[in-house]
């Protein structure tokens, strides 16, 4: 049997390669270790800034928020500026904000800064700041070793980065969440504030989209939702993600 046919021709992964690829999975494993940690550390940086209700959503959830505001935006940049360089400079920004989110002075300063096993050691012995600066050592293995292993790329036909296009999709994304986490915590009863933001999202989302239809290189191709392949799978990782999310923030309280 040709195991060329099964393998393929090209040259096989060595040990430069699949530390390169280690170096790749360290920002997802600190993903999933950092927001299982900042379950676990919620009751104590609540009882020690004085975090609302409203407050604790958003320490748990502006990361998220966030990270799928920019998750296309910061792909068309890669595919312009390299998207080692552009991984390097998020890793070095990433470990800025985890030294300033471990030293918050209010709940405010650690909401725009933004394992359960690792995050309970370290509550147990130390306080509750400690978490945060799990992500410091692991940014720097990755700047060292990813400058010289990660080779770079960008796309020769990267399209033209749209900053009102980035602009729109976070004023459609952050204002329906922050009334959705509004009217959770106040109710109907108070509906102004909280129905405004969303009718202004939704509004902004409108012009989003009606912006995408006439760019020549719009910031997401919308054609990709009338793909019946990609919806599927994209509706199937939406559901993934939230019942992942529910079942994190159970199993932090169980721990407790």
């Amino acid at each position: 049997m040709d195991t060329s046919t099964v393998t393929g021709s090209g040259p096989r992964a060595g040990v430069r390669e699949w530390i390169g690829l280690a170096v790749l999975a360290l920002p997802t494993l600190l993903i999933a270790l950092d927001i299982g940690v900042l379950f676990l550390a919620l009751p104590h940086l609540s009882a020690d800034l004085g975090a609302s209700a409203t407050q604790q959503l958003w320490i748990t959830d502006i990361y998220g928020f966030m990270l799928a505001g920019f998750l296309v935006t910061m792909g068309t940049l890669g595919d312009r500026i390299g998207r080692r360089r552009l991984l390097l400079i998020g890793a070095a920004g990433f470990g800025a904000a985890s030294v300033a989110a471990a030293f918050s002075r209010s709940p405010g300063m650690l909401i725009a800064a933004l394992g359960p096993v690792v995050g309970g050691l370290l509550l147990e012995r130390f306080w509750w700041g400690s978490v945060f600066l799990l992500g410091v050592p692991v940014m720097v293995v990755l700047l060292a070793v990813g400058l010289v292993l990660l080779p770079e790329y960008r796309d020769a036909n990267a399209g033209r980065l749209d900053p009102i296009s980035v602009t729109l999709s976070l004023a459609a994304i952050l204002p329906i969440v922050y009334g959705i986490k509004e009217l959770s915590v106040h109710g109907v009863q108070m509906p102004t504030a909280a129905t405004a933001a969303i009718f202004a999202g939704v509004a902004v989302g409108v012009l989003f989209v009606g912006r995408q239809l006439h760019l020549a290189d719009p910031l997401l191709d919308l054609s990709l939702f009338g793909d019946r392949s990609f919806t599927v799978v994209l509706s199937a990782m939406m559901l993934a993600t939230a019942a992942l999310a529910g079942t994190s923030l159970l199993t932090g309280e169980v721990l407790q």
